[in-house]
């Protein structure tokens, strides 16, 4: 995917305005990066924690996030969207190449 996410957030610094609600800003990162987790998707969208927790919880009760346990460390929680939301997203934005 071209970065849409860096380059939503370039066209943010440039013009002092937010593009992007914290829920869609989760959402893509997801759909761009694949499955990440929390600290990771903080420390990408320079979220709080708190913040994230919030959405978090609220995107897994509407099925479009997914949680799974690490293989690696079964103590670190991933995050993923859902195949509908890839199905959506994927649709909505084909006219952007994939990386």
């Amino acid at each position: 995917m071209i970065g849409l996410y860096r380059i939503t957030r370039q066209i943010e610094a440039e013009l002092n305005v937010r593009a992007l609600s914290l829920e869609f800003e989760i959402v893509l990162c997801l759909f761009e990066q694949g499955p990440l987790s929390a600290s990771e998707i903080i420390g990408i969208i320079h979220a709080s924690q708190a913040g994230f927790n919030h959405i978090a919880r609220r995107l897994l009760a509407d099925g479009i996030l997914i949680s799974t346990r690490s293989e690696v460390d079964r103590r670190m929680t991933l995050y993923s969207v859902s195949p509908q939301v890839v199905k959506v997203l994927s649709g909505k934005l084909s006219r952007f190449k994939r990386a």
